[in-house]
């Protein structure tokens, strides 16, 4: 029986450490892909809605080629909208992919510690706002 590839989608606050557990999760094993579609988007230009949605369409196709390869694929956002879950999990078993989560568990003061030792732009309110709004799932 031919093994599923799996999409493994990251949920976590900024700065809780997703990229870094995602990194070391693909370095682990050859037939593993991250896709970001930040990072996309930070390698096309500056940000606009046009190009959102083209780092977004170009993340979707990229998880979709290397499930169809037969790898398995990391999703490393925060992904705490329903909205980009949804496209991203749908299109996934369309293709026949094992859906899986992996939450990142750091609280906010730390995210707000790691955030302040990197340099990040993410305010300290916002982590804030993001963990008490989204609390429910991310403790799921």
């Amino acid at each position: 029986m031919e093994r599923k590839p799996t999409l493994l989608m990251m949920k976590g606050l900024p700065c809780s450490g997703k990229t870094e557990w995602a990194l070391a999760w693909v370095a682990a094993k050859r037939d593993r892909v991250r896709v970001s579609w930040t990072d996309i988007m930070h390698s096309i230009g500056r940000k606009s809605r046009d190009r959102r949605v083209l780092a977004f369409e170009t993340a979707i196709h990229l998880m979709l080629q290397a499930l169809k390869a037969g790898n398995d694929v990391v999703i490393d956002e925060c992904n705490l909208s329903g909205y980009t879950i949804g496209l991203f999990v749908a299109r996934a078993q369309m293709v026949g992919a094992t859906v899986k989560w992996h939450t990142m568990e750091t609280t906010p003061d730390e995210c707000k510690r790691r955030n302040a030792a990197a340099g990040h732009p993410v305010d300290d309110m916002e982590i804030d706002r993001l963990a008490k709004a989204y609390a429910p799932w991310l403790k799921q």
